[in-house]
């Protein structure tokens, strides 16, 4: 499990959240003038299929986009392939795991 910072629509999600460390993701930079400040990206934006990893793969502090686990949040869900290429990938900061005290 990873520890994120969601960032939708450039404000931060009131808490952090927990998700699998297989869900894909991106690094940020990459896509910077794509976002436009709106916090998210599509899958159609990502043209290099190698830039995809596993969340678990980011260290700490790493600025990603991260795909989104809601089937429903797509820019278009005429069919299949429309809706694969316009899924969200949602900004967030991988964040450093809770210390158990």
């Amino acid at each position: 499990m990873v520890r994120v910072q969601w960032k939708r629509f450039s404000e931060p999600d009131a808490a952090p959240t927990w998700l699998d460390g297989a869900t894909r993701a991106v690094p940020r930079e990459t896509f910077g003038d794509v976002d436009q400040g709106q916090g998210g990206i599509t899958r159609s934006d990502i043209i290099d299929e190698t830039m995809i990893a596993a969340l678990d793969t980011f260290p700490a502090g790493a600025e990603v986009y991260i795909e989104s686990e809601d089937a429903t949040e797509c820019l278009d869900d005429t069919d299949e392939e429309t809706e694969k290429n316009t899924r969200i990938w949602w900004s967030a900061t991988v964040l450093a795991p809770e210390e158990v005290k």
